[in-house]
């Protein structure tokens, strides 16, 4: 991919992630996408005061729980309240960023997990309806779409 092309994905996700948060009125939104053999923070969006998670350390997200369980199921993880349930974040999520709730959408292409949206509430726990879930999944389709257009075509 051209990096005239790679700027203009990034600002293609980075505005559709802007548009989640705000449709969700969420505090953060992130999109990892596979890039160099692990999934790495790719686009941010952040409400006013808050934390960015680029200001951390940058992690591997294929290592989470949450991760795997996308990888298992392929279904959207929704997480209403991360102080309890089985599968766990990573612990810095809650301790470092403040986030209480998430939901996590899997981003695939051509039946590979190739990224995650996710979703963040900070401060609180929040129940997620199902129309919010329905706009992550939207989401998510739209970025493998865009995924899928910008891979190389093989031969």
């Amino acid at each position: 991919m051209s990096p005239r092309l790679d700027e203009r994905a990034v600002a293609a996700q980075t505005a559709l992630i802007d548009i989640v948060r705000l449709k969700l009125d969420v505090s953060r939104v992130t999109l990892r996408l596979l890039r160099d053999g692990s999934i790495n923070l790719v686009a941010e969006s952040i409400a006013a005061g808050v934390k960015s998670m680029r200001s951390g350390t940058q992690e591997d997200a294929s290592r989470f729980p949450t991760y795997q369980y996308l990888q298992d199921t392929r279904d959207v993880l929704v997480q209403n309240d991360l102080r309890d349930g089985e599968i766990r974040p990573p612990q810095s999520l809650i301790d470092e960023y403040g986030t209480l709730a998430q939901m996590l959408a899997p981003v695939i292409v051509h039946h590979t997990l190739v990224g995650v949206i996710s979703v963040h509430q900070v401060g609180r726990p929040r129940e997620w309806s199902h129309g919010d879930i329905g706009t992550l999944k939207t989401a998510a389709t739209a970025i493998g779409l865009l995924e899928a257009l910008l891979a190389p075509s093989v031969p």
